[in-house]
């Protein structure tokens, strides 16, 4: 992946994307990232609840 610990890494989606700051350890697998949980899940509109409902609407 190339990333190295301290870095920046940007995450997409197609939801949108998010910057973290890159910490390498033993914990993770290789290959494998996290990102802590919830993270913009307060933001307006980004959640499941809103996803669901507008795929509910007719085209």
């Amino acid at each position: 992946m190339g990333l190295t610990d301290g870095g920046r890494a940007r995450v997409v989606t197609e939801q949108g994307s998010a910057e973290a700051t890159v910490e390498v350890n033993d914990i993770m697998q290789p290959g494998h990232v996290s990102l802590p949980n919830g993270l913009g899940v307060s933001l307006p509109g980004r959640g499941r609840r809103e996803r669901r409902r507008r795929a509910a609407q007719p085209a």
